[in-house]
């Protein structure tokens, strides 16, 4: 009787620890697979917001250079530069489109417009037009109003205040760079280049965090 009672008792156990070990296997894999969902998504996230940034600061740079040698009386190198910040716009455009609930193409005419009002404001600027000056900052200021209207509609993540905020200071960092220019105050002209491109981080952070989710 004992002999078979330690026997019944042993079996017990083994199947106790066979279920404990089951258990720790479901609740291991359980945790293995939320780990691996949130590093997949903390690497996407990682990843849209390095290819934004990089983008938005082509954008400064690029900018700044038209503008500059627009100022400078340099076409050859307008035309060149101006080129280049195409192809970048239509870069940004495709990375915005899918978030934005827009075609590339539609994406690209919305971003693309806040380049030909610093380009007015960069040619009121080399004519000392006061008055046009004024009427293009103006046509900025509202630009990034429906930005943040747009992107708030299409992600309600982030709000349209906050984002009209973040491109309000993109553009009046960049105006800073072409009242430099204009005034051939070089060092005036890098330090606001640093500012502007250094403003992109905020854009692309917000940006990449919404076009994440």
């Amino acid at each position: 009787m004992r002999s078979k009672a330690k026997i019944l008792i042993g079996i017990l156990v083994l199947a106790i620890v066979a279920f404990g070990c089951q258990r720790m296997e479901r609740a291991t894999g359980a945790t293995s697979t939320n780990t691996s969902t949130n590093t997949m998504a903390s690497s996407k996230l990682a990843d849209t917001r390095a290819t934004m940034l990089h983008l938005l600061e082509e954008h400064v740079y690029l900018a700044a250079s038209a503008t500059g040698a627009a100022l400078g009386g340099r076409p050859d190198e307008v035309e060149a530069a101006e080129s280049a910040l195409h192809e970048n716009n239509h870069d940004v455009a495709s990375v915005l489109a899918p978030a934005l609930k827009k075609t590339p193409d539609e994406a690209y005419e919305f971003w693309h417009s806040h380049v030909h009002m610093l380009d007015r404001y960069t040619d009121a600027v080399a004519n000392k037009d006061m008055a046009q000056q004024e009427a293009a900052v103006n046509d900025l200021l509202n630009y990034a109003k429906s930005f943040g209207t747009l992107v708030n509609s299409a992600i309600p993540s982030l709000p349209a205040d906050a984002v009209e905020g973040l491109i309000k200071e993109h553009i009046t960092s960049l105006k800073a760079v072409i009242d430099a220019q204009a005034k051939k105050d070089y060092s005036g002209e890098y330090n606001a280049l640093r500012n502007a491109a250094k403003h992109m981080d905020s854009i692309a952070s917000a940006l990449a965090k919404a076009v994440s989710e």
